[in-house]
């Protein structure tokens, strides 16, 4: 019975010694571990940074960013135009200075895309030679959102359907408004035209026509013959600013000048010869007198 005791005894402390040695085995083992998954990224996150470019600016995409004094060798420089709605940068070149062999840029960048970008990408020299020698100028683009986001896709263009009453009533307006025009037009025009003629005031050639039509006929009485040469001296003094004249010299200058004399010498041949007018054309002589309204001559 004793012996049955010790050997159980002896057992349970070599069991208890082995289940202690794999306890510190195993945390030994798992401490290793964490040890090793720091360094390792530690490492991780020094390796980006040890590659990654030096970004001369760092903007939020969508807000715009000046970077000034950018030297650049060779010819001028402009901003690339934007060809796409694709594009991660745009660049516009704000001012330019000479310098040396190239110059200095005060550059405006907007970004699209987060990510470091470079500058010199997007832009051009303006005398069109290449550009692809220019050294990097590196600007840093990010974001306020989470990463992950999702992008909407890009619609299709489509061409609306229209339906129900708008197309009609439309059509419609268009045509009342037609009309209403084409009224304008010609009836509105047409009823001008009727009150202008019955509104038209008489020029001196309608007051004139009678007494011509008289004194052609041998009809016209002495008071109608003198009041037929104050119209043509009134008439002609104030077309040709004769005012102060005398009718003595009047009459002579009037029967050289072009136009007066027609009716002059014309009226003098009715009253010395009355009814000698075959083939004359009376509209062609007072074509001169319809210039002026009757209201306007100054009779003496």
């Amino acid at each position: 019975m004793t012996n049955r005791t010790a050997t159980t005894e002896n057992g349970k402390s070599k069991a208890t010694g082995i289940s202690k040695g794999m306890r510190r085995a195993l945390l030994i083992t798992l401490f290793g571990f964490l040890i090793s998954h720091q360094a390792f990224l530690s490492a991780q996150e020094q390796t980006p940074a040890a590659d990654k470019p030096s970004a001369v600016a760092t903007a939020t995409v969508g807000f715009p960013v000046v970077i000034k004094q950018v030297l650049l060798p060779g010819s001028e420089l402009t901003g690339k135009p934007v060809e796409s709605r694709e594009a991660k940068v745009v660049v516009r070149v704000l001012d330019s200075f000479a310098h040396g062999d190239g110059f200095r840029y005060d550059l405006e960048v907007t970004g699209f895309e987060p990510g470091v970008h470079n500058l010199s990408e997007s832009l051009i020299r303006k005398d069109a030679a290449a550009a692809a020698d220019l050294p990097p100028v590196w600007v840093e683009i990010t974001s306020q959102l989470p990463a992950g986001q999702v992008k909407p896709h890009q619609l299709p263009p489509t061409v609306p359907k229209v339906t129900g009453y708008y197309t009609g009533l439309m059509i419609a307006a268009a045509g009342l408004w037609s009309l209403g025009l084409l009224g304008i037009l010609f009836w509105g025009r047409g009823k001008e035209t009727r009150l202008s003629g019955k509104d038209r005031r008489p020029t001196v050639a309608d007051r004139l026509r009678p007494l011509l039509e008289r004194a052609a006929a041998g009809t016209l009485s002495d008071d109608e013959r003198a009041s037929l040469e104050r119209v043509l001296l009134a008439f002609w003094r104030k077309k040709l600013r004769l005012e102060k004249l005398p009718p003595a010299q009047l009459f002579p200058q009037l029967r050289q000048h072009p136009e007066a004399a027609g009716l002059l010498l014309q009226m003098e041949q009715w009253l010395h010869a009355p009814g000698t007018s075959e083939g004359l054309d009376l509209q062609q002589l007072l074509e001169p007198y319809r210039t002026m309204d009757w209201t306007d001559l100054e009779l003496p």
